[in-house]
């Protein structure tokens, strides 16, 4: 067996699944990858879609369904539509429809001798939605939208509960375009100033903390006026002039997803602040705050720069972005390590002795009460 083979069946494998592999099917397949691949998780998933039926075989998924991906931020995924075969329900572990038909016919169709779990993606919603709609004959692409949304929710739902991975938080910087600033719109980028250079600072931060492992860290725009596109010259060059070299980012706009997906959002300045607010679903479990509330010279907004002349805003709002997430990931270090210290003081309540080669466990009456 070549090492590639025996590489694959280590692999998870799940397979998505729609009537016509151009719409729902499609988005699942990418955003898991994405998701996969954010993680790490590379060596432990495999995903691919399929249909029920084989009138789009060979075509590209749907026009919308590509510019929802782009929109949010995957720009790398390629798909061509093909039809669920039999050998697929032994080759693949999970077997996700998105609707109780897809559902019907998949064990239709499933052989007795087949491992695989068959389920709706939607079952893994925390909201109890369990259908993701075809959006296939709407007239616009918001039923996209919302269909990426609950994939994105879903699968990672999914994804908590069946990799081998540690608990992660997860960060997210936001930007706003004031539209008061009408005259100088075409030179204004939502996300690709001060949120991507607080995110290549909060990046660049865990790696000299030795926190990798605990953190994950996007950035995104309240509006959708400059998504798909890089950051500011300015923001590259002073990020570059750190020693920062190593970043890149394509600008996409916050979804409701965000707020279930993110233990903290911040904003860079109060009027962020203030339309996130209005955004957040109420049962959303995410803190929003003023990034510049961390920063120990106490000036907590962080002006935009992109009407500034030169450098000079670009390189404050970095110096800005690095006390506070310094300040902030000090904070939550001090959290992680109190916790370890808490754990190995009471280890020393804990004795562990041998009994003819058996290890015995002994726990104190103090650690028993606790």
């Amino acid at each position: 067996m070549s090492s590639v083979e025996t590489e694959s069946k280590k692999k998870k494998k799940v397979l998505m699944i729609c009537l016509g592999n151009i719409c729902r099917s499609p988005i699942a397949e990418a955003v898991f990858q994405n998701e996969v691949k954010k993680r790490g998780l590379q060596d432990q998933w495999k995903v691919e879609s399929a249909a029920i039926i084989g009138y789009h075989t060979g075509k590209k998924p749907d026009i919308r369904a590509r510019d929802t991906l782009t929109e949010n931020g995957i720009t790398d995924y390629s798909h061509t539509a093909r039809k669920i075969e039999l050998d697929d329900f032994n080759k693949y572990d999970w077997i996700f429809g998105m609707d109780q038909e897809n559902i019907k016919d998949l064990l239709s169709r499933k052989p007795m001798t087949s491992q695989a779990k068959v389920e709706l993606l939607g079952s893994y919603s925390p909201s109890g939605t369990i259908i993701i709609r075809d959006p296939y004959y709407d007239s616009d692409s918001a039923g996209f939208q919302k269909a990426y949304d609950q994939c994105v929710t879903c699968i990672t739902v999914f994804l908590n509960k069946h990799s081998n991975i540690k608990e992660i938080f997860s960060v997210l910087f936001l930007i706003y375009y004031n539209k008061k600033y009408d005259a100088k719109e075409e030179s204004s980028h939502g996300n690709s100033c001060r949120s991507p250079m607080a995110e290549a600072v909060f990046q660049d931060q865990i790696r000299k903390m030795d926190l990798i492992d605990f953190w994950e860290v996007e950035s995104a725009a309240l509006l959708s006026y400059h998504v798909g596109n890089d950051p500011e010259p300015r923001a590259t060059a002073t990020l570059q002039k750190a020693g920062i070299t190593d970043y890149s980012h394509i600008a996409r706009k916050i979804t409701t997803n965000d707020f279930y997906k993110f233990d903290w959002i911040f904003g860079m300045d109060e009027y962020i602040i203030e339309l996130l607010y209005e955004k957040q679903p109420e049962d959303s479990q995410a803190k929003i705050e003023l990034l510049g509330k961390y920063d120990p010279s106490g000036i907590i907004i962080i002006k935009d720069p992109i009407f500034d002349v030169g450098n000079v805003g670009f390189e404050r709002a970095f110096e800005q972005a690095l006390r506070s997430v310094r300040a902030f990931l000090e904070i939550h270090k001090v959290f992680f390590i109190s916790n370890i210290l808490y754990f190995s003081f009471h280890l020393s309540n804990i004795q562990i002795y041998f009994k003819r080669d058996c290890p015995i466990l002994r726990i104190s009456p103090e650690l028993m009460s606790c």
